[in-house]
């Protein structure tokens, strides 16, 4: 009997894009997750298998399982499967097996890697590369986190968590930036420096590894690299690629490229932000290495929208703009929190932040009060565990503490408590931003539902 892939958490984002990989490859498979979404929806359109809640009964023989590792060494599904000794494979090596016989593009580091990847995969595509393109999010060119393409090209991202860049074997790899990050795995921003230390001295020696020039950490890791061929890119220091006379305006940002401080023309960008500056520069930098000429590269450029949760316009009238942004570190925040600045200079925002992981609030809860306290606004609500359990003594509260006495802050027991605020106040401000990694993309979208009649 063929063998079927049954994914435990198949719901969530970079599950889920191995999933559709393997529908479009013909291939069986079912997954469980804890509740139903539009991406599991989605799956069973596509002929996915989807169990709702985590069982025993979900797993059998004829399976191969794939797991994420951040799942709890308690789930069922995974014991049964050891019990029964299936073949078991984690999300990581089984990306890697999917891309094994492409020229794999690799898109790493802390922040930024679904927009970057997003921008290469869509440039490829729009200029028939034909790319196989597994991301972390879902960008509107796509409709979808994964495609199989036919061409020689596979782009995808290279999360750093639980070990997983071990799996990763690239061709050319790009690494946007580098800080502590992950905090449930890695111990210091010591312990991530040594992880990339060690990926990028195993990449091929005819391969590449484009990297961001003002990122002091990645900076100190390649200067000691030989064997692989090094195109940095960067707004301060002296890079390969560079960027000048840069311009933010309501339409998005402008600026000239630069290469070997010889000007390749000018680039103008729909994304807000100079973290999306960095990011712009990082694809085309791969790019231009790749031999697509510049005035595709523009051309795709202006017409990239990006995923769901990078700066997302969910509501807009004359008086009232709702935002949701996936920013869940504070550097995230920090860079999020300067674009909307940025577009909407002198307006009240509202921040309503949800935080994400009772590990990542303990670390960063004093810089977590820094990057808020630039609000006008900010409601904190409670913690979004995911597959954590509560750390004592760790509540959004301690956050509120810290930021109460340097803007406006409010503090949510409950998110039934926030709605309710919500439906009363919101008209208080010109704009309102959601951030988080949890489920508040999900609030966001129910309370614009709901109100749209009084918005």
């Amino acid at each position: 009997m063929e063998k079927s892939y049954h994914f435990i958490g198949i719901g969530g984002i970079g599950m889920s894009s191995i999933a559709n990989i393997l529908l479009q490859k013909g291939l069986k498979v079912s997954g469980s997750d804890i509740k139903k979404s539009a991406i599991t929806n989605q799956l069973e359109k596509n002929g996915a298998k989807i169990y709702i809640g985590h069982s025993e009964n979900n797993v059998n023989e004829n399976q191969i399982i794939i797991y994420s590792a951040a799942i709890d060494k308690s789930n069922p599904e995974l014991n049964i499967a050891v019990k029964k000794n299936l073949i078991m494979i984690p999300r990581a090596k089984m990306l890697a097996e999917i891309v094994k016989d492409k020229i794999n593009i690799a898109i790493t580091g802390t922040h930024g890697k679904t927009t970057t990847s997003s921008l290469i995969s869509k440039i490829l595509f729009d200029n028939y590369y034909d790319p196989t393109i597994i991301l972390g999010g879902i960008p509107p060119f796509l409709n979808s986190n994964s495609f199989f393409g036919k061409g020689k090209y596979a782009v995808y991202e290279a999360c750093e968590s639980y070990g997983s860049l071990y799996e990763y074997m690239p061709n050319l790899t790009l690494i946007n930036n580098l800080e502590l990050e992950h905090t449930d795995y890695f111990i210091s921003l010591e312990n991530i420096i040594k992880e990339f230390t060690l990926y990028v001295k195993r990449l091929p020696s005819n391969g590449f590894l484009f990297f961001n020039a003002d990122d002091k950490n990645l900076f100190d890791i390649t200067r000691n690299i030989k064997s692989t061929s090094l195109v940095s890119f960067g707004l301060e220091r002296e890079s390969t690629f560079s960027a000048e006379n840069i311009l933010f305006d309501k339409i998005g940002t402008s600026f000239n490229v630069n290469y070997k401080n010889q000007r390749l023309g000018n680039i103008i960008s729909p994304l807000f932000g100079t973290h999306n500056i960095y990011n712009v520069l990082a694809s085309i930098s791969l790019l231009i290495t790749l031999n697509v000429s510049f005035e595709n590269i523009k051309k795709s450029i202006m017409s990239f929208k990006n995923s769901d949760r990078r700066l997302q316009l969910i509501y807009s009238n004359d008086n009232q703009k709702i935002y949701s942004d996936y920013a869940h570190h504070p550097t995230e925040i920090n860079a999020t929190l300067k674009a909307i600045k940025q577009l909407h200079p002198n307006e009240k925002i509202l921040t309503v932040f949800q935080p994400h992981l009772y590990s990542r609030t303990k670390e960063f809860q004093t810089q977590y009060s820094e990057v808020l306290s630039y609000s006008y606004f900010v409601d904190i609500l409670p913690i979004y565990a995911a597959r954590e359990q509560p750390i004592k003594g760790i509540t959004s509260e301690i956050i509120y503490n810290k930021i109460k006495d340097k803007t406006n802050c409010r503090l949510y027991n409950s998110i039934k408590d926030f709605e309710l605020f919500f439906l009363s106040n919101h008209k208080e401000f010109d704009v309102i931003l959601f951030l988080g990694a949890g489920d508040i993309h999900e609030i966001a979208q129910q309370l614009v539902s709901n109100t749209k009649s009084i918005l």
